[in-house]
């Protein structure tokens, strides 16, 4: 998710993962401007097998629904 998401050390990115029963992953990505006028919280689920796809799907959702001046 960080990777997709490349944001700079000032670009507020959280990510929480919890593995359950049954071998699966529950992401929960947040995105947001420094000034707080935006957020973004999104969750993904899947596999632990499939942790990197997880990610990466995770980090493209908040990239596509963020201002572009959040990464600048």
């Amino acid at each position: 998710m960080l990777a997709v998401l490349d944001g700079s050390c000032n670009t507020p990115i959280g990510a929480y993962a919890q593995v359950t029963t049954g071998d699966m992953l529950h992401l929960t990505g947040l995105l947001a401007s420094t000034d707080g006028a935006f957020m973004a919280k999104r969750q993904l689920s899947g596999t632990v097998s499939d942790a990197i796809a997880i990610g990466a799907e995770l980090g493209a959702m908040l990239k596509r629904d963020a201002p572009s001046a959040i990464f600048q």
